[in-house]
């Protein structure tokens, strides 16, 4: 009869601890505060509206409102919001999201949603603009949160529906959104 109570408390413990923790890891939180001082100097934190964004080594980190304006000088656009360590079939890689804009005459902006320079690297590119989302802008190192609040800088009065809420990929003609895709097969 005693062993019950404990066999009890036994299960309510390892239930208490078997639960989803959260960690400090990339994806949940931004991961700058894991980067090597190299890796953060990599990284520009911008505040101008008018970017003068020409350096391919550097990530720019910026806000929607920025990305907007640059948004304004582009024709056809595709948003690539990247996740580094996404393993949905969705999330693809930088240089074959680039080919298959590039057939359809889109122009590609990536913004990396959190830092993983392992991931990025492996990517492979080297003329190609890379951008962030500048997280100390929206006070927050939560991706989720800076992530919303990104998006509502930079899509304004424009609502995504349910379906299309969490896609990475923002098509937009000039800087007006035209489209929410979760594949770049569907653009």
């Amino acid at each position: 009869m005693k062993r019950y109570p404990f066999t009890l408390l036994v299960i309510l413990i390892s239930l208490l601890f078997s639960g989803c923790f959260i960690t400090n890891s990339p994806g949940f939180y931004s991961g700058y505060k894991k980067l090597t001082e190299e890796q953060k100097s990599t990284i520009t934190f911008t505040e101008d509206e008018q970017l003068n964004i020409d350096d391919t080594t550097k990530i720019y980190a910026i806000t929607g409102t920025q990305l907007l304006e640059m948004l304004k000088k582009k024709d056809s656009t595709v948003v690539y919001l990247f996740s580094p360590n996404c393993s949905s079939k969705n999330c693809i890689s930088i240089q074959y999201a680039n080919k298959l804009c590039e057939a359809k005459n889109y122009k590609l902006i990536v913004i990396i949603e959190y830092y993983n320079f392992e991931v990025f690297a492996a990517q492979h590119i080297k003329s190609f603009n890379a951008y962030a989302i500048n997280h100390p802008h929206y006070k927050t190192d939560y991706v989720d949160k800076y992530v919303r609040l990104f998006k509502a800088d930079l899509l304004g009065d424009n609502k995504l529906s349910k379906e299309k809420a969490y896609c990475g990929f923002l098509i937009f003609k000039n800087n007006k959104l035209a489209n929410a895709v979760c594949s770049l097969q569907d653009l």
